[in-house]
């Protein structure tokens, strides 16, 4: 009988311990998760849930789990899977675990995170030294009545050509 209870006692050791080893597993992947979900709101980018979309529709879920789980920015590289279906459909394919966390490694290296410059607004007055197109000259105006009532246009090419030399 106390052989059975010396025996049932660590048994029940070992389910504590595979608990709580499974528990500290658990934890852990769910700080990952919690650190991808950060990394994928600082990226910025307004197409993230589409790109993430691709990655789940070609990667299986073991993939996106080795992702989360072994790359540095797991977000980044979502999101260039997503934005590449053709590089996503090709890491699919590899089913080796080991071949396929190294070509994610791979991958991770080649990525690069440039931040776009803001483009800048465009200047809100024009400036030059000619008259602003919508300017009326209401000497030239004048002329011109003047000159439709007599025929006689020469006042306006003589004002127009003073206007030109000035």
């Amino acid at each position: 009988m106390t052989a059975w209870y010396e025996k049932k006692r660590q048994h029940d050791d070992r389910e504590a311990a595979t608990k709580s080893e499974h528990q500290a597993v658990q934890k852990e992947w769910e700080r990952k998760l919690e650190g991808y979900q950060g990394a994928k709101a600082s990226l910025k980018v307004r197409d993230f849930e589409f790109a993430e979309d691709v990655v789940q529709d070609t990667l299986s879920v073991m993939q996106q789990g080795m992702i989360v789980q072994g790359a540095e920015n797991p977000a980044l590289v979502v999101y260039a899977l997503g934005k590449n279906p053709k590089k996503a459909k090709e890491i699919a394919s590899i089913t080796d675990p080991v071949k396929f966390a190294f070509a994610v490694a791979k991958l991770e290296t080649q990525l690069k995170i440039s931040n776009r410059k803001a483009q800048s607004s465009p200047e809100r007055k024009i400036s030059g030294t000619a008259r602003p197109s919508g300017a009326v000259d209401s000497t030239l105006d004048r002329l011109r009545s003047d000159a439709e009532k007599t025929g006689d246009y020469s006042k306006v090419f003589q004002y127009k050509k003073q206007k030109a030399k000035g």
